[in-house]
């Protein structure tokens, strides 16, 4: 019997970078990374496309690196929810039949149907559900309840949504660069696909995803994902401290915070000095300690992780199966940062790296590489061939309100 292959692309639309990642899987086996390609560009604000050259440039770059590597072709993506906008909620749902009769898969559909609570959230689009539990008649916690004899069957759902006229930015912005989406994706969730394998699923773990603008916090329990509210800090604020501290140019500090940066002082070294060029190529060089450099990075590293800190406060106790923080993004591999959240933070931390997914992994840093692989995955495990976006219930005057405040303008329209 010939095992079917199938293919799957995910893209990474960062506030630093656009990254693009192909995956294939054969039958049952491990999914594969056939291609991978990333390009730095700025084109997200607050949360949306408002630059469609820079981003079709980066496209049609990734995508021809890509397919020099996999010779194959990229018609549809699953891109990642860009905006902080998202609304976790639980809702419940029934159906009733005339008489006892067997459930059956046609009836799941049914019922997280009538979950959908389409009056509270106009304006919104849903993009995750998950059940949590179903009851046949009175009996609860039901697992699956196909094939069971009943009159009655219920569900809790677990559902994540986001603002309708955000998903059509990104759709609309996709569709610009000549390719369709088939899903609009949380970053939590996708990040558990690249970062945790199944048997990771059976406890709690912490996701801190620190980028470039915004830091994404996640509480991931098996096949429970609780999105925490995106935190407005990142790797470019040290950038930008280093920057202004040395009086060099953003990209020079970008590239000593890459290449020398250090979170903690007791692991920097006094004896490692770092030539900094003057601005403009007008001033003249200087140089810093690696110990120096650090006391400007610490504090921020602090800071942020103090916000962090907040949001996993209003969060219950850790439960007994909480195994620990698992850290991604570009900042993550900043020298010393996980030694010191692990002080902060009283657990372990454990450095993203791509799991159960062989390939070519040598060509992506996991730092890089970890969303737009994650993406991939959901495809595959989620196929589909376009995403849903109910009929609009906006009028030109939304829009044009939406587009003036994205501009930095009032809301006096």
């Amino acid at each position: 019997m010939v095992e079917t292959t199938r293919y799957s692309v995910g893209m990474d639309l960062g506030t630093t970078k656009l990254a693009i990642a192909q995956v294939q899987q054969t039958g049952s086996n491990p999914p594969e990374l056939i291609g991978f390609s990333q390009h730095p560009c700025r084109f997200l604000k607050n949360g949306l496309i408002t630059n469609l050259d820079p981003l079709i440039e980066a496209v049609n770059h990734c995508l021809s690196e890509i397919r020099s590597l996999s010779h194959m072709p990229v018609r549809q993506v699953v891109i990642n929810c860009t905006t902080g906008n998202i609304y976790p909620e639980h809702n419940e749902g029934w159906i009733e039949f005339p008489k006892r009769r067997e459930i059956l898969t046609k009836h799941l559909g049914e019922v997280h149907r009538k979950a959908q609570n389409e009056d509270q959230q106009k304006g919104r689009v849903l993009i995750h559900e998950t059940p949590e539990q179903y009851c046949v008649d009175d009996q609860s916690d039901i697992d699956s309840p196909i094939g069971m004899m009943g009159h009655k069957l219920g569900v809790r759902m677990r559902q994540i949504y986001a603002e309708e006229i955000d998903i059509r930015n990104l759709v609309h912005s996709i569709a610009k660069c000549g390719l369709r989406v088939s899903h609009v994706v949380a970053e939590p969730y996708a990040l558990t696909e690249s970062l945790l394998t199944q048997d990771d699923q059976a406890f709690e773990f912490w996701l801190i995803d620190i980028g470039g603008k915004h830091t994404q916090l996640a509480v991931m329990d098996g096949s429970a994902i609780t999105p925490l509210p995106l935190l407005q800090l990142g790797g470019d604020i040290i950038t930008s401290d280093i920057s202004i501290a040395l009086k060099t140019p953003v990209k020079e500090a970008e590239r000593i915070k890459i290449k020398h940066g250090c979170a903690r002082s007791d692991l920097a070294q006094d004896s490692l000095i770092i030539q900094i060029p003057g601005l403009g190529g007008m001033a003249p060089a200087t140089s810093i300690s690696q110990q120096l450099l650090t006391q400007i990075i610490q504090p921020r590293v602090d800071e942020i992780f103090e916000e962090i800190a907040r949001s996993f406060q209003s969060l219950s106790r850790r439960s007994q199966r909480f195994a620990g923080i698992v850290m991604s993004g570009g900042t993550s591999d900043l020298a010393g940062i996980r030694e010191h959240a692990e002080a902060q933070f009283q657990t372990r931390v454990i450095p993203g790296s791509l799991r159960d997914i062989g390939g070519l992994k040598d060509i992506a840093p996991c730092s890089a590489s970890a969303l737009a692989v994650g993406l991939a995955i959901y495809g595959l495990r989620h196929p589909r061939q376009e995403f849903p976006i109910p009929q609009s219930r906006f009028s030109f005057m939304d829009g044009l309100k939406r587009c003036f405040n994205w501009f930095g303008g009032g809301s006096d329209l």
